[in-house]
């Protein structure tokens, strides 16, 4: 789902771009292709085809959204602390990240709050 969140404020955007540019071509038996997000440059980038297969995983936040669950076979939630996530996003992108943080939790959380489907499967990630 990172590259097709249009920037911070873009989760809507990505779920809506998933669902037209890659889930409802597929369903429809058709190719599909996507456009990466181009986080430096404000903008979509260059184009990228779906491969051919019988399976595709879907990772990041809006990937379980309700409007996404007749083209979906399950959804897997992973739960972290806000705290652990924080540390790996940070970890993963460093100060980039940082003056973004509460941004993108108030969308996460306004996400979770009324647009996440039911998971089938939830898996607890605590730190050990």
């Amino acid at each position: 789902m990172d590259d097709l969140y249009a920037g911070w404020d873009g989760l809507g955007e990505g779920v809506r771009n998933l669902r037209e540019w890659v889930l409802e071509p597929l369903a429809r038996g058709g190719p599909a292709s996507w456009r990466r997000w181009d986080w430096a440059a404000g903008e979509y980038a260059e184009e990228h085809p779906v491969p051919d297969a019988d399976w595709l995983v879907i990772e990041g936040v809006g990937a379980g959204a309700r409007v996404l669950t007749p083209y979906l076979v399950g959804i897997v939630f992973l739960n972290s602390s806000t705290a652990l996530r924080k540390r790996r996003a940070l970890a993963r992108d460093g100060e980039t990240y940082a003056p973004h943080w509460q941004r993108w939790a108030a969308h996460e959380d306004a996400f979770y709050a009324t647009e996440a489907a039911t998971a089938d499967l939830i898996i607890e990630n605590e730190e050990r």
